[in-house]
């Protein structure tokens, strides 16, 4: 998940997150904490067999082709 955020002073800071775990170790709480957080979209991999398509574009970001 990335985000640009407005710092106070105005500059604004690029936010990276990755947030790694096993399953049944909180993943999906993370995943709705970030959320809330940033108000932006984080990507569970609960998602790989819900959407058509996922698995084959991580596979390729893995090997390190284009995703789109």
């Amino acid at each position: 998940m990335t985000r640009h955020l407005e710092t106070p002073d105005g500059r604004g800071v690029v936010l990276q997150v990755v947030g790694a775990g096993l399953p049944r170790t909180g993943t999906n709480s993370l995943k709705l904490a970030l959320e809330r957080l940033t108000g932006g979209r984080c990507y569970h991999m609960r998602e790989v067999s819900e959407t058509p398509g996922a698995a084959e574009a991580w596979k390729a970001a893995a090997e390190g082709r284009p995703t789109d």
